[in-house]
Parts: C-alpha cells; sequence; structure tokens
C-alpha cells in the first residue's frame, strides 16, 4: 500500500513506491530510466484538447493543478524539486527526460510541502510559477459543498498516463468515479474506475450547481495496482493553501467549471444581455417616440 510505504520510510518512501510515471528521486539525483507503461486513469479517456487546462505535469513526475494564476497544488511526497510544468494534454516523455518543446513550458520558481506533508491526509504541495499564467481556475472547495459530500457521491478524477510501449507519450485523462470513504482522507475509485500510480498529485473535482470546484488531490493508493485512491482532503488544509496564494500575490481561484467551459460562459452571458438591453433600448425609442408624435385633428 502506497500510505505503508509512508508510514515505515516517510515522504521519501511514499515517492519511490507510489511515484508517478517518470519516477521519483532524491533532491540532486537524476530519476531512473523507466521501461514500464504506465496506465492513465483506470477507466477514462483522454481530456479534449480544449478542456482542463488547468491540469498539468511537473517534470519532477507528477500531476499538478493549478489554483491561481502562479499557484500549483500536488502531493507533497512527489518532491519539491520541480523546475517547469507543462498543461497541454499530450506530453512526450523519453525516460525520465520531458522532451516536449521548452516554448510550451513555465518555469518554476520555487515548491514547498506543507508542514505536515509526510502525514496521512497532509501530503499536499505547492509550486510558485515564475511568471503568471492567466486564466480562470476551478476554486477550492467551499464549507458548504464539502459538508454535503458522503460516500455514494461521485467525483471527476484527472492526471497523466502513457500511452503506447514504454513510456512515451503521456495523456491527460479524466474519469468519473465514486467517493468510497470520508474520514482523514477521501477514498475514491474501485476496480473499474479510478486511478493509477502515475496519476498521483492529480485532482479531484465535484460538480456544483455554480461549476466545478476542487475537492482533493491523489497521495496514494495500492501499489502497482489501479483503483481506489487516497485524496488528500483540500477543505482541511486550505487555509495553508490561501496562506500560500496570497505570498505569491495571485489572484483569488474564481468559480466555475473547466479552463475552456469557463472562458467561454462570459462571452456567451455577455452577448444575452447585450441582446437584452438592445432590445428594451428600442422599446423605450418606441415609446418615446409614440408620447412625442402630433395628435390627429379630431373631427368637427
Amino acid at each position: 500500500m502506497w500510505h505503508l510505504a509512508a508510514s515505515i520510510f516517510g515522504r521519501a518512501g511514499l515517492g519511490l513506491i507510489g511515484c508517478c510515471v517518470t519516477g521519483c528521486s532524491a533532491a540532486g539525483e537524476q530519476p531512473p530510466e523507466l521501461g514500464r507503461v504506465s496506465q492513465r486513469v483506470l477507466g477514462g479517456d483522454a481530456v479534449p484538447a480544449s478542456e482542463w487546462g488547468s491540469v498539468g505535469w511537473l517534470d519532477s513526475g507528477c500531476t499538478a493543478v493549478q489554483i491561481s494564476d502562479r499557484v500549483l497544488a500536488y502531493a507533497a511526497h512527489c518532491g519539491t524539486d520541480a523546475s517547469f510544468a507543462w498543461f497541454q494534454n499530450d506530453i512526450r516523455i523519453n525516460g525520465a527526460k520531458t522532451e516536449s518543446p521548452p516554448s510550451k513550458a513555465f518555469r518554476i520558481e520555487r515548491c514547498v510541502a506543507h508542514p505536515s506533508g509526510n502525514e496521512i491526509g497532509r501530503d499536499l504541495a505547492v509550486c510558485f510559477l515564475a511568471e503568471p499564467r492567466r486564466g480562470t481556475f476551478e476554486p477550492l472547495v467551499s464549507e458548504t459543498t464539502r459538508s454535503r459530500i458522503e460516500p455514494g457521491d461521485d467525483a471527476l478524477l484527472l492526471g497523466y498516463g502513457s500511452i503506447g510501449s514504454g513510456i512515451r507519450t503521456l495523456t491527460k485523462g479524466a474519469v468519473w468515479a465514486d467517493i468510497q470513504d470520508v474520514g482523514w482522507e477521501l477514498y475514491i475509485g474501485d476496480a473499474e474506475h479510478g486511478t493509477c500510480p502515475g496519476d498521483s498529485g492529480g485532482p479531484a473535482f465535484v460538480s456544483t450547481e455554480e461549476g466545478f470546484e476542487l475537492l482533493a488531490v491523489l497521495s496514494g493508493g495500492e501499489a502497482e495496482h489501479c483503483g481506489v485512491g487516497w485524496y488528500t482532503d483540500l477543505f482541511a488544509v486550505h487555509d495553508w493553501l490561501d496562506s500560500q496564494v496570497e505570498q505569491a500575490g495571485s489572484s483569488e481561484p474564481q468559480a466555475g467549471c473547466s479552463l475552456s467551459q469557463r472562458n467561454a460562459l462570459p462571452l456567451r452571458h455577455s452577448s444575452a444581455t447585450l441582446l437584452l438591453v438592445f432590445a428594451f433600448g428600442i422599446t423605450v425609442l418606441l415609446s418615446l417616440r409614440r408620447s412625442r408624435a402630433p395628435s390627429p385633428p379630431s373631427s368637427q
């Protein structure tokens, strides 16, 4: 079990056993070359190119999710030595080296783990982008939403996996899965729909009437098996996350759904609003013209 490794070896042990597809290493060491296939989220599909732009890949070997224009959240057991992040849906990997175009990479200034990042339920870290990456991001789960979460609810899980022979192309995938248990951590997924060892740090979203909210990030699961994932509940650490966003001087996470979907919403709303204003203006002008028109002469 990934967490059994964590309890015995600490964060480094969890990284080595439950790590992401490119492998993990101690700071300053070169990750080992890997030749196995790491599966995408279990039972899921590749994400369309225009969706979920807030979910990215760290060159240290984990999925991450953007929570403001400069802050990315992910799992602390992945380490704090990431240098670059990519957000496109397909990322080329050669062994432990990311070969995606440098022009699409976002440089990372530094990463910081939660003070209790080696404890169950606190496997969380953040990275600060050197330059803001503009966009609209899924908000952290609200107290109202979190209070309603219970076993049987579903969540949308995202992560990167590998397609083909060996580790070559990481593809962003998504799957809906049931929340199995709510406690110190959130247990999400089953034998048919869930996450794999390569999805560490990936987000879990819940759908609300206002859009998607960021509920948790993947901490672990059963080593070498896909299925139930053990997620760090972000509501339990929201004060720390808020402090990191404030420290970065970033804009606060905004409400909504996926990056591309939300970017389109204001346009649709604006068009509808302009149409209503235009119709109202025409009505007012016609009324004014009628009121000012000369009265017809009365018959004698």
